[in-house]
């Protein structure tokens, strides 16, 4: 998995139906293109990419791996794990998850794909820091327009004021695979 050209789609926790909808979506057409897709195993955009990526995918994570995952991460880890997805982590063994931990994993989340895709987020989101993550790494990236009314939307209107490409479908990403 770590051979093969990923794109890594990361959002919003609490996201929208619909935002959870095309984040499969995309997520179908990058594996179905031949790719993997890269994100965090967190809740809502994360979970959703993961699960429709099936066994091509790669999760990284916030803690070292031989600490006990906990509650409902323990359960996409488990999801994963029998799928035949790839979980990874840079952190030194007993390393408990913190919140500079999440931090930091974002940008092994962009540097493992030639793209990032910001689905939906906020105007404080830990996917803006996988976003200037990529852009530092000279990756491509894209976010999803998503209407100002919404509660998620602020963090990938400011990226797509700040010149960041729109992606309102896989095209995009199935030519930087091809």
């Amino acid at each position: 998995l770590l051979g093969a050209p990923a794109v890594a789609i990361v959002g919003a926790r609490r996201c929208s139906v619909l935002a959870e909808r095309f984040a499969r979506r995309l997520s179908a057409a990058v594996v179905g293109a031949g790719g993997v897709v890269v994100s965090g195993l967190a809740w809502g955009i994360d979970a959703a990419a993961h699960e429709a990526a099936g066994r091509r995918t790669i999760a990284v994570v916030g803690q070292s791996l031989d600490v006990p995952f906990a509650g409902s991460v323990a359960r996409r880890v488990d999801k994963l794990r029998a799928a035949g997805g790839l979980l990874v982590s840079e952190f030194p063994p007993m390393q408990r998850p913190d919140r500079w931990t999440f931090r930091q994993r974002n940008r092994v989340i962009s540097g493992l794909a030639r793209a990032t895709v910001v689905v939906e987020a906020g105007e404080r989101s830990g996917s803006l820091i996988t976003a200037r993550c990529a852009l530092d790494q000279g990756r491509e990236l894209f976010a999803v327009p998503d209407h100002p009314s919404h509660a998620h939307a602020a963090g990938g209107l400011a990226l797509l004021e700040s010149g960041v490409a729109p992606l309102t479908g896989p095209g995009p990403l199935l030519e930087m695979l091809a």
